[in-house]
């Protein structure tokens, strides 16, 4: 099963780490695929946007 996720939390926001990329994780883990789309804040996702792909690319999320 695919899986669209929008979010207008940033993933590089606190929110985003704390909460929505555990929970895509998860559904990853038990075989769904997940696309996400975020809007992030330039400033942060210059910061942190290297974090985020690690996280997502180990975890199968596009």
């Amino acid at each position: 099963m695919n899986i669209l996720y929008l979010s207008y939390d940033g993933m590089t926001d606190p929110l985003g780490q704390s909460q929505v990329l555990p929970y895509l994780k998860g559904l990853s883990k038990e075989g769904y695929h997940i696309h996400l789309l975020s809007y992030e804040k330039e400033d942060r996702y210059k910061e942190y946007s290297d974090k985020i792909r690690q996280i997502c690319n180990e975890a199968n999320i596009s």
